[in-house]
């Protein structure tokens, strides 16, 4: 019980540090307290503010958009501008799209063939939360807001 109100605490210290770019103590401080406590996924989304059923509908519904080249229903569920990771000759790089048009624009060089089946082969239950927002796919796809949105893209 103790863990989660620190976690809670965590979060509203989160949301000021947030501003400065101290993701990485918070990150650091999430694991070091948590990593005796058996959280649950659902525990583990909650203590980021996160509902982990919305996370899950959110992550079917993004799955399926993949799956049937739905543009136009990504495009509406990404906060812009997106960001992109993507590894290129051994190096990690990052762009941005800024609004979608672009994404549209860009929906090919996004959603690679190799993309589509990294994302399509999780389970969309398999919803994971951390100070960073939600991911599924095993990171390839990162989530936050309420209407909950894309924010991250790793290739």
């Amino acid at each position: 019980m103790a863990y989660y109100f620190l976690i809670k605490i965590m979060n509203i210290i989160k949301k000021i540090l947030v501003r400065f770019g101290f993701f990485f103590f918070l990150g650091v401080s999430q694991v070091a307290f948590s990593s005796n406590y058996p959280w649950s996924q659902s525990e583990q989304c909650a203590s980021w503010e996160i509902n982990y059923n919305k996370a899950i509908d959110f992550s079917k519904k993004i799955q399926l958009a993949i799956r049937e080249d739905d543009k136009d229903f990504l495009a509406d569920v990404i906060s812009y501008p997106l960001t992109i990771y993507k590894k290129a000759n051994g190096k990690i790089i990052n762009y941005h799209i800024e609004n979608k048009k672009d994404f549209i624009a860009s929906y090919r060089k996004i959603m690679t063939k190799d993309f589509k089946i990294k994302v399509l082969k999780y389970n969309p239950s398999d919803v994971f939360c951390n100070y960073h927002g939600g991911s599924f796919s095993g990171g390839g796809i990162w989530f936050q807001g309420d209407p909950l949105r894309i924010f991250e893209i790793n290739k």
